[in-house]
Formats: C-alpha cells, sequence, structure tokens
C-alpha cells in the first residue's frame, strides 16, 4: 500500500501508521490495525485522534477496558472531541454501564448538534430502556441528518409498526 510504502521511506511517520491502520480496519485487521495505531501513538503521543482510532479497534475486538482507557486520554488532550465521547459511550453500554453511556452520548451530541451516530446511540439506548418516545425522537434526528442509516432505520420501521397495533388494542380495551 502507499502506507507501507511510506514507511519504507520514513520508518517514523506518524501519520503513515495511523493511515495504515486505519485502512486495515477498514480491511477487518484489527489487530493489525491496532500494532500500526500503536507506532503511531509512540511516536505521536499526543494526537488525540491516534487514541481514538485504537480506542474503537479495541471496542470492535472487544476489549471494552482497553477501549475506555485510550478515549478517556483522548477526551483529556481533546475535550471538545464529540467522537471520543461516543465512541466511549459505547464502550460504556457494552459494559453495562448505562448511566456513563448515556452522559457521554448527551456530551457528543452537545459538543456536535448535528452529529447523527450520537442520536442514533443513544436512541438505541433508549430503545434498550424502553424509552420509546425518546428512542422514536433520536432515530427520527439521526435519519433526518443522516438518511444512509440502515440500522436507525429498521429500528424506527419497527417502531412504526408497533404503534398502529397499539393503538388498535388501546381501541378494543376502550370499547370493553
Amino acid at each position: 500500500t502507499d502506507f507501507s510504502q511510506a514507511l519504507r521511506l520514513d520508518g517514523a511517520n506518524d501519520r503513515a501508521y495511523a493511515g495504515r491502520a486505519q485502512a486495515r480496519f477498514a480491511q477487518g485487521e484489527v489487530k493489525r490495525a491496532i500494532e500500526d495505531f500503536n507506532k503511531a501513538i509512540d511516536l505521536a503521543p499526543g494526537d488525540s485522534t491516534y487514541l481514538i482510532g485504537r480506542g474503537h479497534a479495541f471496542l470492535v475486538s472487544g476489549n471494552a477496558d482497553a477501549s475506555i482507557r485510550d478515549l478517556t486520554e483522548a477526551i483529556r488532550l481533546d475535550p471538545n472531541s464529540a467522537s471520543a465521547r461516543n465512541n466511549r459511550g459505547l464502550a460504556y453500554r457494552r459494559k453495562g454501564n448505562t448511566q456513563a453511556a448515556l452522559a457521554d452520548y448527551n456530551a457528543a451530541i452537545a459538543l456536535n448538534p448535528v452529529y447523527a451516530l450520537a442520536y442514533s446511540n443513544r436512541g438505541f439506548l433508549y430503545e434498550s430502556q424502553g424509552k420509546r418516545q425518546e428512542a422514536i425522537a433520536d432515530l427520527t434526528e439521526a435519519l433526518r441528518l443522516d438518511p444512509s442509516q440502515v440500522s436507525t432505520r429498521r429500528t424506527l420501521k419497527k417502531f412504526s409498526a408497533i404503534e398502529p397495533a397499539e393503538r388498535e388494542s388501546d381501541a378494543r380495551v376502550r370499547r370493553g
């Protein structure tokens, strides 16, 4: 790849390591992506984007604790990073800490009010908690901001299918 070629020319190129890490991650080579992110972080320890990338890779690999560590450090370095907050919210949710997840999703949305993915993630969290109206509101906003979100659209369709059945059930109850 171009990144590997760049690294042959300059083995201390943190951007090339990070770029190759992202390419490997996209190809499903998560372990090798983490190795490249490690090298990029060693070369540029103050770069929060590398920590966000590695944190996401750790999360995908199933290591939520390492993900939370990296994303917390990324937030320390860049308190205005909505993506670090959103991704850490995912890691907290994976560990079952829904309160911390919700706080991070809220912070991500406050930092970037047009961050569709944060709305989706918060909507999915609300759905899992049975907070249907909040879930519908967030998932609707996520789709308004980014209509390409397939899982968000699917979940909203599920709510749409439930509502007519509930209205019919409510009408039967009222009729007695």
